[in-house]
């Protein structure tokens, strides 16, 4: 599965939305160890197609990150448990016609209980 984002910007959208995929993911965002990684292998796939322009450091590539909260906050909050719905056969059109909210499912409760502490604690939801 490729997740990035058809578009000439920063890797920190691909970044964000790769983290805003699914909690188990996003729970990785809590230290910089995955960051870490990633910036090493940009660097080092930098190098190697002698690309002109140098790879962010960490302290930018978490500026930019926080600049483009929006991308995991939407990937999600919005794109992530629309899809939840879609697997449980939740007519998102309808749902709210039942008495039963979709919010009581499990697995978008585990989302919510799991990613937005993460995104708090990150200042993304500022």
């Amino acid at each position: 599965i490729d997740y990035q984002t058809s578009i000439w910007s920063s890797p920190a959208i691909d970044l964000l939305e790769f983290f805003g995929c699914m909690p188990s993911i996003t729970e990785k965002l809590k230290d910089d160890e995955f960051l870490a990684i990633y910036l090493t292998r940009l660097t080092e796939t930098m190098r190697k197609i002698g690309c002109a322009t140098t790879a962010p450091t960490m302290e930018q590539l978490k500026s930019s990150m926080h600049k483009r909260r929006v991308y995991i906050v939407h990937e999600a909050l919005a794109l992530g448990p629309a899809g939840i719905m879609d697997a449980e056969g939740i007519d998102r059109d309808t749902s709210y016609e039942h008495l039963k909210s979709p919010w009581d499912l499990p697995a978008l409760q585990d989302i919510i209980n799991t990613i937005v502490p993460i995104l708090n604690d990150k200042g993304f939801l500022d």
